[in-house]
């Protein structure tokens, strides 16, 4: 029988990268929650994000309060999301 490869989200990616994916807020991690208000849980989206796009993103997270659920990012972190953005370009271009 033929064993069925792994099947990995934007989300798994995003645990890869640094983010928390221990703390809830409203039913939801952090990594859940960047993984779908930025990238909507899909691969291909990466491929029109922009570095300048990214930083809006990360601002807004940011400049939430508390109580909306704010999300801060180290500069560690920040950079490994760039470079997941960059690897799926990749991956995508090369097929």
């Amino acid at each position: 029988m033929a064993v069925v490869p792994p099947f990995f989200t934007v989300h798994d990616d995003m645990v890869i990268c640094g983010i928390d994916d221990v703390t809830l807020f409203q039913g939801r991690t952090q990594a859940e929650r960047i993984a779908y208000a930025i990238f909507s849980d899909n691969f291909a989206t990466t491929m029109d994000s922009t570095m300048d796009k990214l930083n809006e993103e990360f601002k807004t997270l940011a400049g939430l309060t508390i109580a909306q659920g704010q999300i801060r990012l180290m500069p560690a972190i920040k950079k490994n999301i760039r470079a997941f953005i960059q690897w799926c370009r990749d991956e995508i271009r090369m097929g």
